[in-house]
């Protein structure tokens, strides 16, 4: 139900995965993705794209030696991310089914897709993440980047409005 959602998402907030981080400002301007083959078909082969045009505001790359990561031009990295260097960007990126979208601290951008997750009802588009795509994600990137005061809120669960659900 929504209310379990909601009292897992007050859990996690709680307990700092998705929190506040006094070191927003600090982190590297640009969205962090490691993740599978799976992911990689869509999502993953397009940030693995955009990580070789775009380095000063992607850093995405396929956990394995796939196909897309061969094509994309990004080396696969072959084990999981550490944590700092998740934390070390301001921008998380999440397909259903990632865990890594959710790191303390950071704003989370989610692939436009109609997966639905266990938390899927705790979640409010403009308030605990934004929505993206192929056609948008640098778009978004850049606007976050843009708009520090917004991209700040949004890593704090607060939304782009402010005062968001978590």
């Amino acid at each position: 139900s929504s209310d379990l959602s909601r009292a897992a998402f007050d859990a996690l907030r709680r307990a700092g995965v998705h929190g506040r981080s006094a070191d927003f400002a600090k982190r590297e301007p640009s969205l962090f993705w490691r993740g599978p083959c799976a992911t990689c078909a869509a999502p993953g082969a397009a940030l693995a794209r955009l990580t070789k045009t775009r380095p000063d505001l992607f850093d995405a790359r396929c956990s394995s030696d796939c196909f897309n990561a061969r094509e994309s031009g990004a080396p696969a990295e072959g084990k999981r991310p550490r944590p700092t260097s998740v934390s070390r960007h301001r921008y998380a990126f999440g397909a259903p089914g990632d865990p890594d979208a959710w790191a303390p601290g950071a704003a989370v951008l989610l692939w436009d897709e109609p997966t639905v997750e266990w938390y899927s009802p705790g979640l409010a588009a403009n308030d605990t993440h934004v929505v993206v795509d192929a056609a948008s994600v640098e778009a978004v990137v850049e606007g976050l980047n843009a708009d520090p005061k917004a991209a700040a809120a949004l890593a704090a669960g607060g939304g782009i409005g402010g005062g968001g659900p978590l």
